[in-house]
């Protein structure tokens, strides 16, 4: 799909992807207007770069767009897209939309997987910024480097997550691809890991021939994948083009280590985010670098300076002296590579609020849900985000607490307002409490420190 259209109005502006693809058409000369539900610090922003926004819905932006485009937690009963059908408005969703930004540019870099997409993307955005490249940047999470989700560039580099969600990533052609994993997940879309598989695979076929496909040497399922694309791999354990060795984390678990490519040693890393699992993500980042042209000499600065991304082992606060960390970890894998991170770091007892992330993924991955806790001391389980969805007889943040319990993890179901109450008088210094999950369970990790500084 090409864009020739100047007027372009968005059913579902607020959300994270879709702010940023506002922002990169309104920059491109395009006229941008947008509705969302709900009120957020994203709307407000928008308005300051001039892209006009309110709230629920407006006939007379729908009436003079020339283009709608709708998000994918937009119901087909919203009032703008009922009256866009009617006009016989040309619509699309936001896939399409991106895929469409994405072939204005000569090489897109498209960053895949179960997890470890938005770190990727950024850890690849900053070493690309800071070796003073121009590229043009779609990530899905808060970048303290850029000051957002978005970076408009003037170079040929289109960089952005590709979310496999619905198919979505298929929308993309991209010059460098990268699998960080495959695991299962979104099987209300797939219905079995199979179908997920088999999109994988789609998409490395979908990468340029005279581009490259950087795959997770480690990760059973992205080893099988092939591509008619230079192929490159990275890992720590299998033998790969690109790999790490004598990692060692330091007090803050932040990893260092030895970097290898075609088993020559061509220098070392001391990541400034904490997590063994982020050196998986700064191979990738390293092996697409390094395809666009940069030096390891050039990488090391922006991949050493890499910060992290809003909500991904964040810092928030503390709580009588016990820390409190929000991380957006809301798949079975995530949460365990998440707790084994916290755990290392804590001196006294790990706490974990984990808020479930849609209906159909507690039901799908249950068994995985029940199991995943057990570096944890305690357990709370908090409603239920439904996000898209309507409720699924059974699968309550209570059912699956009490799973946990049975499980032999000491687990209990609260909603905010219990634990904003119950927290303070258990927490103690060197205590963490982390907040895991993608919905809104993030506002509870703000209130809860506030309201006990």
């Amino acid at each position: 799909m090409k864009i020739n259209k100047q007027h372009i109005h968005i059913v579902g502006i607020g959300g994270i992807s879709l702010s940023a693809l506002a922002r990169l058409l309104q920059a491109k000369g395009y006229t941008v207007t947008g509705v969302d539900n709900t009120p957020s610090n994203i709307l407000h922003s928008l308005k300051k770069y001039g892209i006009a926004t309110k709230l629920h819905a407006c006939k007379a932006w729908v009436k003079r767009a020339d283009l709608v485009v709708y998000s994918s937690a937009i119901p087909d009963t919203h009032p703008d897209l009922v009256l866009a059908k009617a006009l016989h408005k040309t619509i699309c969703s936001r896939a399409k939309l991106l895929g469409a930004i994405a072939s204005m540019y000569p090489k897109t870099v498209a960053v895949s997987g179960a997890h470890g997409k938005t770190t990727c993307t950024a850890m690849i955005a900053q070493m690309l910024l800071t070796a003073s490249r121009t590229p043009t940047v779609h990530v899905g999470g808060i970048m303290p480097f850029m000051h957002g989700n978005v970076h408009v560039g003037k170079g040929d580099i289109f960089l952005t997550e590709a979310c496999e969600y619905k198919d979505s990533f298929l929308e993309l052609a991209p010059f460098i691809g990268i699998i960080l994993n495959i695991q299962p997940d979104h099987l209300d879309y797939f219905k079995t890991f199979a179908n997920m598989q088999n999109s994988f695979a789609i998409f490395a076929h979908k990468i340029d021939v005279c581009g490259f496909c950087i795959i997770n040497a480690d990760d059973m399922y992205a080893n099988k994948t092939t591509s008619f694309a230079h192929t490159l791999t990275f890992g720590v354990h299998q033998k790969a083009d690109i790999t790490a060795s004598n990692i060692c984390l330091n007090s803050l678990g932040n990893a260092g280590f030895d970097v290898f490519v075609f088993g020559s040693f061509i220098g070392h890393v001391q990541l400034a985010v904490p997590g063994e699992h982020q050196v998986y993500n700064a191979l990738a980042a390293l092996c697409a670098c390094v395809c666009l042209g940069l030096s390891f000499k050039e990488c090391l600065p922006g991949l050493e300076g890499f910060s992290g991304v809003k909500r991904r082992f964040e810092h928030i606060g503390t709580v009588h002296g016990a820390r409190v960390i929000a991380d957006y970890a809301h798949h079975p894998e995530e949460i365990k590579a998440t707790l084994a991170l916290c755990k290392s770091i804590t001196k006294g007892k790990l706490y974990v609020v984990f808020q479930p992330h849609t209906f159909s993924r507690t039901k799908d991955l249950w068994s995985d849900f029940v199991q995943c806790f057990t570096l944890a001391d305690e357990v709370c389980i908090a409603p239920i985000y439904p996000a898209r969805e309507q409720p699924i007889e059974g699968i309550t943040h209570i059912s699956l607490a009490n799973a946990i319990y049975t499980h032999g993890k000491k687990a209990y179901a609260k909603t905010v307002k219990q634990m904003l109450a119950f927290y303070p008088n258990i927490v103690k210094p060197q205590d963490c409490l982390l907040v895991l999950g993608a919905g809104d369970i993030i506002e509870f990790a703000h209130k809860i420190v506030e309201q006990n500084v």
